[in-house]
């Protein structure tokens, strides 16, 4: 459309045409700049609440593991026996399901503190 107003060639012309370039280009950027601004905002809380709920995840796992030493020391077993170990990783792999069924039935191996106990 500016070739047919301006004289080609001219550098006026040359001016007029950069400057659209520019400004379509800058256009662009600013449009691009702010959609990733917002997919990073986006990934940040995404990794926060991750954070947040692994947090949680270890401050359970550590309070079972603070239980079921405290009752095996009542009961006269000696603590960080391989059933503990194994019974942590079982929780570190389960925990996200229903807890509850593990507490319970965990026991059945002799290694929890649950009520169904095989001593």
């Amino acid at each position: 459309m500016l070739y047919y107003i301006l004289p080609v060639g001219s550098p006026l012309t040359d001016a007029v045409i950069r400057r659209a370039i520019l400004f379509r280009n800058t256009l662009w950027i600013s449009a691009h700049c702010i959609i990733i601004i917002i997919i990073i905002i986006i990934i940040i809380i995404i990794i926060i609440i991750i954070i947040i709920i692994i947090i949680i995840i270890i401050i359970i796992i550590i309070i079972i593991i603070i239980i079921s030493l405290g009752q095996r020391r009542l009961v006269g077993v000696k603590p960080f026996r391989r059933e503990t170990v194994a019974e942590v990783v079982f929780l570190l792999g389960v925990l996200p399901g229903n807890t509850w069924n593990i507490w319970m039935f965990s026991g059945a191996r002799g290694a929890s503190p649950g009520p169904f106990k095989n001593k």
